[in-house]
């Protein structure tokens, strides 16, 4: 399969297929799909995100793809493995390059959750949670994810609302532990704790 009917699939059930050989280039039809995840997206923010790269999303396309074909393609080699996880991304990390990397990393929770249960313990394991841990606006609620940076992205006020959101949909508190992150919480929430039952006390106290 191609990446852009991986890319329909995945946006439409989640029931995807892979190749060895499937065609992963920019494409004219895998540019509109993913400026159409740019338009879809962006009419469920709070504010309008920094400028869409498609660079970026087409790196990350090809990242999550790689990681669904490692998922069912077991017999390949763990050096060939780590080292595709391991290509960096071609933009520079800024508002823009998450946000676009987001449209198709808010995905990648779910197939890092489906390779734990069909290989638990293997190095695509540890590639898929580096990548979780360097791209943490779409990891949030990913166990075993730590020490994660916010900075390219949370002054941008939109991704900034869209992580708190986040946060409080999947109760992965251990993610406010940065100022900025937890005075977004607070401010979701409006004073009302009881919005959220599972909101740490020391998220009460500070911003109360």
């Amino acid at each position: 399969m191609a990446l852009q009917p991986f890319l329909a699939a995945l946006v439409e059930d989640g029931h995807v297929g892979v190749a060895v050989d499937g065609d992963l280039a920019l494409t004219a039809p895998v540019t509109a799909e993913l400026e159409m995840l740019d338009r879809l997206a962006r009419l469920n923010l709070a504010a309008d995100p920094s400028d869409f790269s498609v660079a970026a999303a087409h790196w990350a396309a090809t990242m999550l793809y790689q990681g669904c074909l490692f998922i069912v393609r077991r017999e390949l080699a763990e050096a060939e493995v780590l080292e595709k996880l391991s290509v960096p991304c071609p933009e520079p990390r800024n508002p823009g390059s998450d946000y676009s990397v987001d449209l198709i990393f808010r995905y990648l929770p779910d197939v890092i959750a489906l390779a734990r249960q069909i290989c638990p313990g293997d190095p695509l394991l540890t590639g898929l949670l580096q990548l979780a841990s360097q791209w943490p606006l779409s990891s949030v609620g990913v166990a075993g994810v730590d020490g994660v940076i916010v900075d390219s992205f949370i002054e941008d006020a939109s991704l900034r609302q869209l992580y708190a959101d986040r946060i409080l949909a999947t109760g992965d508190f251990a993610r406010a532990n940065d100022d900025r992150v937890a005075q977004s919480i607070q401010e979701s929430l409006g004073g009302y704790h009881e919005l959220c039952p599972e909101l740490p006390p020391s998220l009460k106290k500070e911003f109360a």
